[in-house]
């Protein structure tokens, strides 16, 4: 990855020639496809900060790499509420990729208490 830098009349400004063909987050995911299709983030594997990698969310259909689903977002000046739960099984869906559990199927549910910490 290049890194270029310019300075002209007081402003500065920084861009990031990507290779699209490169996987400069190392998630497994090439950069034009986070680009073009997926509209996330080729520079983070994990582009929407909830603490779970864009290749884990595209596995599981309730979640998103874009949308951060415990946290409440502003679209279109609307606030959509955060679904930190996506199958209401009573357990996070971090808490779910944390311990091995599917985010989207209300039957499968971590046993035994989640770690503190």
């Amino acid at each position: 990855m290049d890194q270029h830098r310019f300075t002209f009349t007081g402003a500065t400004w920084t861009y990031q020639v990507i290779n699209p063909h490169d996987d400069d987050d190392h998630d497994g995911l090439p950069n034009v496809v986070e680009i073009d299709q997926l509209h996330s983030d080729p520079m983070k594997a994990d582009s929407d900060g909830d603490n779970m990698p864009d290749p884990y969310e595209l596995a599981h259909p309730c979640l998103s790499p874009i949308v951060n689903e415990a946290f409440p977002t502003l679209r279109e000046g609307r606030v959509i509420p955060g679904i930190a739960d996506a199958d209401h099984d009573g357990t996070e869906n971090r808490d779910e990729f944390l311990r091995g559990t599917d985010p989207c199927d209300p039957e499968s549910r971590p046993e035994g208490p989640a770690d503190v910490g």
